[in-house]
C-alpha cells in the first residue's frame, strides 16, 4: 500500500483506515504471499482506494472466492456504494450484480442487449409467470418436469405458464400419472438469472 501510495503520490495518510476498512489490521506486517486468496481480494480492494478515486472499476471482485470471503467483499462494496462513489462491476454473478447495482447493462455477443434498475428488468421477465412444483418422491422430479416442459431447480420444477389453460389441473394430472404427491405449488417471482437468459438465449424479453 505504501509503494502504490508513492506511485499515486498520495494516500499513505489513508493506509491505516483502509486495512481497518478491510479488516487486514492484525495481517498488515505479514507478506501478501503468505495471505489467502480472500485476503488478496480485500487488499486489492485497499489497493485501489488508495488515492481515493472518484470512480471504482471492479472486474470480477469474488471470482474464486468461497462464500464467505465472497460476502465480505461484496459488504465492503456496498458499504461503499452506500458512501455516495461511483462504482463500475463487471461480472457473471448475477446474484452479485443484483444484491449491488442501482442500475445494470446486460452484454450479448459484444453488444449492449439490455439496461435498467434490476427491478425493471426482472419485472420485463415477470410478464411470463413461473410456477414451482415440489412433490414428495425426489425420485419422480425429473419425470414430472418432462411431462410438463419444465426444468429442475433443486427439488422444485419449475414451469413456464403463460399461455398454458388449466395450469393446476395439469399438474395434478401429471402427478397422478406418475403416483407422485404434490406438496406445494406457487407462482416464482423471475430472477437476474431469469432475464440474462432471456436477453442472451433468444427467450421471451420485455
Amino acid at each position: 500500500l505504501s509503494f502504490f501510495a508513492d506511485v499515486y503520490g498520495s494516500g499513505r495518510e489513508r493506509i491505516p483506515e483502509l486495512l481497518k476498512f478491510v479488516d487486514l489490521e492484525e495481517h498488515a506486517k505479514r507478506k501478501i504471499g503468505e495471505y489467502s486468496k480472500g485476503m488478496k481480494h480485500r487488499i486489492s480492494l485497499a489497493r485501489a482506494l488508495i488515492h481515493d478515486p472518484p470512480v471504482l472499476i471492479l472486474d470480477e471482485p469474488t471470482m474464486g472466492l468461497d462464500p464467505a470471503s465472497s460476502r465480505d467483499v461484496r459488504e465492503r462494496v456496498k458499504s461503499m456504494r452506500r458512501s455516495g462513489k461511483t462504482i463500475l462491476i463487471c461480472t457473471h454473478y448475477m446474484d452479485e450484480a443484483d444484491f449491488l447495482c442501482d442500475k445494470l447493462a446486460i452484454m450479448n455477443r459484444g453488444r449492449i442487449a439490455a439496461v435498467g434498475k434490476p427491478e425493471e428488468l426482472k419485472a420485463k421477465v415477470a410478464k411470463q409467470r413461473y410456477l414451482g412444483i415440489v412433490i414428495k418422491e425426489d425420485a419422480l422430479i425429473r419425470k414430472l418436469a418432462e411431462e410438463l416442459g419444465g426444468n429442475v431447480d433443486g427439488r422444485m420444477v419449475v414451469i413456464d405458464i403463460k399461455g398454458m389453460n388449466n395450469t393446476i389441473a395439469r399438474v395434478h394430472t401429471a402427478a397422478k400419472k406418475l403416483h407422485a404427491t404434490v406438496l406445494s405449488i406457487k407462482t416464482l417471482d423471475p430472477s437476474l438469472d431469469d432475464v440474462f437468459v432471456a436477453v442472451t438465449r433468444g427467450g421471451k424479453w420485455g
